[in-house]
């Protein structure tokens, strides 16, 4: 045919030939498009995520039979000069089912505005349906649609990222911003600080796979937006650390506790560090570089990390605070039994968390021995 092209542009035979190549592409075109809307179950991206992994790659009957279908038109159609029209195909029907699969995971396309307006009765179940929704769209919508995109264009790598990128950026961009837009909502407080390290640890969890699904230069947005998402919501989690420690030093109330018992600050200080302890590994992420400024300096050689060291200082601070409000008690002996047991309910709490990964087990023994300093103060005085 290209020779005959070369020396007769016009002949007959030619315009046929191509007239009967056009038919059979239009044939292949409608075919490809029968394929993908009749297999939508087969073909669904948690279908295939589920029924694959990367090392082998193997699928069920069905699924194999619709997927190397559609490598095969597509390969015929690259070939012969009508990738454009497979892939346009390819693309209105694939992105119809992420869009359809990131509603029902009620992924939504809010702005950063619409965002600040929430109530935080309104925010926060939004973040906790993002935290499902993360973990199914990167490993089984992002990833299934990333394997058939593979295996249906395996003959050109440059299609591959085309159409994967067209497919599923939109959406991936919607589910990744909402951390960052929900991180500058001015109403912060230590009591939300919880729900923004669910999302940071999610968020870092997932990056690796992330990166691997969405490598291509063209995907280079969706990678920039999950980086400035766990950015956003360390200095979150930051600033709210810092409120929480400027409540602590403000705490002013004068009811003397009865009996000596614990005092309520000592009680929600230590439960909100326990809470804390459990995200040990973003935490020590988030405060690795955040410079701690204290009065005087804590010993060097009992905190190994940033982390460790600020969650002393809260207790210090804390424990601080204690000896204050020992102070009013008349009866020496009772100021003492108030000291112990707020200082023995801190120790327990501790040693009963990963507070005691975080502080040490020499921390532990010297705060023991100053309960019993005070206790023996107590029986003597």
């Amino acid at each position: 045919m290209h020779r005959l092209v070369a020396v007769n542009p016009s002949s007959e035979k030619l315009i046929y030939a191509q007239n009967l190549m056009q038919s059979a592409m239009n044939l292949l075109e409608s075919e490809f498009h029968r394929v993908l809307k009749e297999n939508k179950q087969y073909l669904h991206p948690e279908s295939v995520s589920l029924r694959s992994c990367r090392s082998s790659r193997r699928f069920s009957t069905s699924d194999s039979d619709a997927m190397d279908d559609l490598k095969m038109i597509a390969d015929c159609m690259i070939s012969t000069g009508y990738a454009k029209e497979c892939v346009n195909v390819y693309k209105t029907v694939r992105r119809s089912i992420v869009d359809e699969t990131l509603h029902n995971l009620s992924v939504e396309r809010l702005t950063l505005h619409q965002i600040q307006k929430m109530d935080w009765e309104i925010l926060e179940p939004k973040i906790k349906s993002w935290l499902q929704a993360a973990k199914l769209a990167v490993r089984k919508l992002f990833f299934g649609e990333r394997i058939l995109a593979d295996h249906v264009f395996s003959s050109s790598t440059n299609i591959v990222e085309a159409s994967f990128t067209d497919i599923t950026q939109e959406g991936a961009l919607a589910l990744f911003a909402f951390p960052e837009h929900a991180a500058k909502i001015k109403k912060l407080s230590p009591e939300k600080m919880f729900r923004f390290l669910d999302m940071y640890e999610s968020l870092a969890n997932l990056f690796v796979e992330i990166e691997s699904i969405f490598y291509f230069d063209s995907a280079a947005a969706v990678r920039s937006q999950v980086i400035n998402s766990l950015a956003k919501l360390g200095d979150a989690v930051r600033f709210m650390m810092n409120d929480f420690e400027t409540a602590i030093q403000k705490e002013a109330s004068k009811t003397l506790i009865v009996g000596g018992g614990v005092h309520p600050l000592t009680r929600y200080v230590m439960n909100y560090l326990s809470f804390l302890a459990d995200y040990d590994e973003s935490i020590s992420v988030i405060f690795e570089n955040w410079q701690l400024t204290v009065p005087s300096p804590l010993p060097e050689d009992l905190y190994s990390s940033p982390v460790s060291k600020r969650i002393a200082w809260v207790i210090l601070l804390t424990l601080c605070k204690i000896d204050g409000k020992a102070q009013p008690y008349k009866d020496v002996a009772l100021s003492y039994l108030f000291l112990a047991n707020n200082l023995q309910y801190v120790v327990v709490k501790v040693r009963s968390s990963n507070l005691r990964l975080l502080l040490g087990d020499d921390w532990v023994v010297k705060h023991e021995a100053k309960v019993n300093q005070y206790a023996f103060f107590f029986f003597f005085s």
